[in-house]
């Protein structure tokens, strides 16, 4: 596949790969999902370049060519579905008979999405830069990394590095039997930086990522390079000298950025609109109460430029919009794709998406997000006599249906008399979101996005989760060995 034609030209390089015009794709879609209530073609094409540079050398290269189709056919509530890699009308003609015989017909439901004209990333070529390019700035970063010095204790040494950077294309065509078609291109950028520290016989790992729709100069310039290496090393450094986590019922303040994902999991699932209508959430029934702080406003937002959970249209063809799911603590809406919004009588928010045109599309999050509040967050922790900082979280368990969640993070700080004392390993916090929610006092004004991959039902997909610093004073337990 040439990746030029379809940069220059995405919806003409889709519709070429079945040999035939647009109207007679349509028409085959059409009689294809003939009788269902609602349904589309999902047509992919995704180029991703690998390079990884370890132990001072590169330790891989991959490029791989990917793609294919696949058909839903929605009757009422159930969703049937088909995929394969042949770009074919025999290949639709195929999955639609084989699908309405295991469905049935419906009665098709005429709602055509608006098409979007809006973009929120640009069709940057995410592989401007040549293999060698990257490769040098690699060994480059590398060199300056061994060479990070620690004032506080200059026996420490960086003695290796992990560091990679992937790009993607991902080419899009969504094709509905009402005529409906869109098509778009979705670039991607990630960086992983990982450093080994060592002093003496102690060593540990540090490894901070960052991601993108967005060019690599813009994104991935020297500076950030060299500064996110940098975060990678200190934080390897504060492991070396943690201490045991202490355990307890103590006020915790939860960092900027990263430290989203506690919200993203404990309440972004529990929002989502397949949640609602299954019954399978804490939130079934609540929408229009009171359900966080007053000072906490929680929203879900496609549409900011360049984020990696950020997209034009979702993949039902719907285009994605700013979600404002809590608002000053109250319950304001759910996200929905077109079948949430039809059984639960609410608006679609653009929120259906696909790991790959192997999978049907489900309600997922985008960019999930607390918004900015007024508080200094250097006053946040000024302000806490004892307590524990954590700036992000490694993992964590969420029971969607009774708001039960346990997190854990590598590291965590430990506060006394307002000030951050010593850094401590082996954190757990321990809570219920009906709880947590209600007890936030105090919500900086430093929000910031950090990068991740969001799994469900056998899915991922990248998204963005966000925070400004937030305190909990309340609601939470730390589990610690002290």
């Amino acid at each position: 596949m040439d990746r030029n034609r379809f940069l220059a030209d995405p919806r003409g390089a889709m519709l070429a790969l079945f040999g035939a015009s647009e109207a007679n794709i349509v028409a085959v879609v059409r009689d294809a999902l003939s009788g269902a209530d609602d349904g589309e073609l999902f047509v992919e094409c995704t180029f991703t370049r690998g390079i990884s540079f370890e132990g001072g050398k590169v330790e891989s290269l991959s490029y791989t060519e990917s793609g294919g189709i696949g058909l839903r056919r929605v009757v009422k509530e159930a969703q049937y579905y088909a995929s394969g890699n042949e770009f074919s009308l025999s290949a639709v003609r195929d999955f639609g008979a084989r699908l309405r015989a295991a469905s049935g017909d419906g009665e098709f439901i005429e709602d055509i999405p608006a098409v979007q004209t809006k973009q929120h990333y640009d069709a940057v070529d995410v592989f401007a830069h040549s293999v060698e390019e990257i490769i040098e700035r690699l060994r480059a970063l590398d060199r300056e990394a061994r060479a990070f010095t620690f004032e506080k204790c200059p026996s420490i040494t960086v003695e290796d590095t992990e560091l990679s950077i992937v790009s993607q294309m991902k080419c899009v065509l969504i094709v509905r039997p009402d005529g409906f078609v869109a098509s778009d291109i979705r670039p991607m950028l990630r960086f992983s930086a990982s450093v080994r520290c060592a002093d003496g016989e102690n060593t540990e790992w540090g490894t901070v990522r960052l991601a993108g729709r967005r060019s690599f100069d813009d994104l991935l310039t020297k500076d950030v390079l060299s500064r996110t290496a940098r975060e990678a090393a200190e934080l390897a450094y504060d492991l070396i000298f943690a201490k045991p986590c202490p355990s307890g019922s103590m006020p915790v303040v939860i960092g900027n950025g990263w430290g989203g994902v506690l919200v993203h999991e404990a309440i972004g699932h529990a929002l989502e609109g397949d949640a609602i209508r299954e019954k399978d959430s804490v939130f079934v029934g609540k929408l229009g109460t009171q359900v966080a702080s007053p000072i906490v406003t929680i929203v879900d937002d496609g549409t900011l430029y360049g984020l990696r959970g950020s997209l034009t249209f979702d993949d039902e063809g719907t285009p994605t919009e700013r979600s404002v799911l809590i608002e000053n603590g109250m319950l304001k809406a759910f996200m929905n794709d077109r079948l949430s919004a039809r059984v639960l009588g609410l608006p679609q928010t653009g929120s259906a998406r696909r790991e790959s045109y192997r999978f049907p599309p489900i309600v997922r999050m985008r960019n999930t997000f607390v918004e900015a509040g007024n508080d200094d967050p250097k006053s946040i922790i000024a302000d806490t006599a004892y307590g524990l900082y954590i700036k992000d979280f490694s993992g964590g368990q969420v029971d969607s249906r009774t708001g039960k969640f346990t997190f854990t993070a590598d590291i965590g700080y430990v506060i006394e008399n307002g000030a951050l004392a010593h850094a401590v390993r082996g954190v757990t916090l321990i809570g219920d979101c009906r709880e947590a929610l209600l007890y936030i006092d105090r919500v900086g004004n430093d929000l910031d996005h950090g990068s991740g991959n969001c799994g469900k039902s056998g899915q991922s997909v990248p998204v963005c989760v966000g925070q400004p610093t937030v305190r909990l004073n309340g609601g939470v337990t730390v589990g610690g060995t002290v």
